[in-house]
């Protein structure tokens, strides 16, 4: 049977060919999508470029232990060698 139809055709047969279409086109849809899932998404900094992060989760951790223990920030800041502002930073995390 010819992809285009026939003035011979029956309607049976046009409706089967029809059929056939409507299921190849959503073959085909289900292939796109299963394609754009599969493509790797590029992480956002590939390269790594850009200011580090200063602290890691341990430190932020202890940052949150050590305020939830009731030191202020100029203490917990001057124990773990970090300035004021990054202590205020991670706890607010």
């Amino acid at each position: 049977m010819s992809v285009l139809p026939h003035a011979k055709w029956k309607k049976a047969e046009l409706v089967a060919e029809v059929d056939r279409l409507e299921t190849h086109v959503q073959e085909l849809i289900n292939e796109i999508h299963k394609l754009k899932n599969e493509k790797a998404v590029p992480q956002h900094n590939e390269r790594k470029a850009g200011r580090k992060k200063k602290l890691d989760a341990e430190t932020v951790a202890t940052i949150k232990q050590c305020r939830a223990d009731g030191m202020t920030y100029t203490e917990t800041a001057k124990q773990l060698g970090l300035s004021v502002g990054l202590v205020h930073k991670a706890d607010k995390q």
